[in-house]
């Protein structure tokens, strides 16, 4: 799934970087954060979950937009993250065009 994602996102003009796990999420976050506009989480990852990786983020960049995507519902989702500023959710199966829609308007204002 990450991999067609990607590949969407650059289609569409998005710089795109992929970390194949919480770890590597983090660390690559870590390293780049100044240079990365919005974030595409997906709460089930190897190595760290989706709620670690969100915490660790923002310690580093409160500010950085985060989209959250489970195959979860979103009831369920804003009821494990509450209190928590989430820039916005996406159910899987994930549509094209609702990622690129709120990509653009997590990364750049962009109305959806």
């Amino acid at each position: 799934m990450r991999t067609i994602l990607c590949k969407r996102l650059r289609h569409s003009g998005f710089e795109v970087m992929e970390a194949v796990d919480g770890q590597q999420a983090i660390e690559t976050f870590r390293k780049y954060s100044g240079s990365i506009d919005c974030v595409l989480l997906d709460l089930n990852m190897p190595k760290s979950n989706g709620e670690e990786v969100h915490r660790e983020l923002r310690a580093i960049r409160e500010d950085v937009p985060i989209i959250l995507m489970s195959g979860y519902t979103e009831e369920h989702i804003l009821r494990q993250f509450a209190g928590v500023r989430v820039t916005g959710f996406l159910q899987k199966p994930i549509a094209a065009a609702n990622l690129i829609a709120m990509m653009n308007a997590a990364a750049w204002g962009t109305p959806t």
